[in-house]
């Protein structure tokens, strides 16, 4: 599992710069979205607000998957209500605030115990800063996949992206069964000669829900703490909604 959470990084840090056309309508489901990993079903709380991404926005499910790290799976991606209704009147604009869920392929037939899982929290907590670095190039390799795969569905060819410098900011949560950190970065989007630019700041945490690994990453435009307070609250909120309703179910 520690040898995947580089791989987790760089997934994660690849969904930051969106732009679509999309002419179907979200279906809201206002409760959660069921999932399974191996054979455990889990309730995932949609946030308030939010809608959840499924078949019937096909477009923009296409650009979650493409955007996640082929060593993870995606369980779950909510959009928010305002930015879909926008994008269905035609008005083409980056999403500023989004969440996924994601699972670790790998792992999901394994029954994470408590030992395994201090063993992430131990090497995330002590070698945090090295793993940044080390998972540069996957995040790299992650951006060119996902441009080459979604520039010409947009229909923009020519399109370009990166990921700046990765600046760590906080460990928000630090528990037995989870953990939470904030970073830091600038997503650069380059097409037709013109380049964009969308600082973000990111939540990701790690927890186990059912004995399995699950994954919650929080994304939000940044212009100051405000955002990075936004992001800290509804990662702590989403894992006390998705931990209720593993304990109900």
């Amino acid at each position: 599992m520690l040898n995947q959470l580089r791989a987790r990084l760089a997934g994660l840090l690849t969904l930051a710069f969106l732009v679509m056309p999309l002419a179907a309508a979200a279906q809201t489901r206002p409760g959660a979205v069921d999932a399974r990993i191996g054979s455990t079903a889990l309730y995932l709380p949609v946030p308030q607000g939010f809608a959840t991404v499924d078949s019937q926005l096909p477009g923009l499910l296409r650009i979650g998957e493409a955007m996640t790290a082929p060593t993870n799976r995606l369980l779950a991606f909510f959009v928010a209500e305002d930015d879909i209704d926008l994008v269905r009147a035609g008005q083409l604009k980056p999403l500023r605030r989004y969440f996924m869920v994601q699972t670790l392929r790998q792992a999901e037939r394994t029954e994470v115990s408590a030992p395994m899982f201090q063993s992430v929290r131990k090497v995330l907590r002590d070698q945090f800063d090295d793993m940044l670095k080390l998972a540069r190039p996957g995040i790299e390799k992650q951006m060119d996949k996902a441009t080459s795969e979604l520039g010409p569905g947009l229909g923009v060819p020519d399109l370009k992206m990166r990921v700046g410098e990765v600046r760590p900011q906080e460990f928000f949560l630090d528990q037995a069964d989870r953990i939470g950190f904030t970073i830091l970065t600038v997503f650069q989007a380059e097409a037709g000669g013109k380049s964009t630019q969308v600082p973000m700041v990111i939540g990701m945490t790690t927890l186990v829900l059912k004995n399995k690994v699950v994954y919650f990453a929080a994304y939000s435009g940044y212009e100051g703490e405000a955002d990075q307070s936004w992001v800290r609250e509804q990662s702590l909120n989403w894992v006390k909604q998705a931990t209720a309703e593993a304990v109900r179910h």
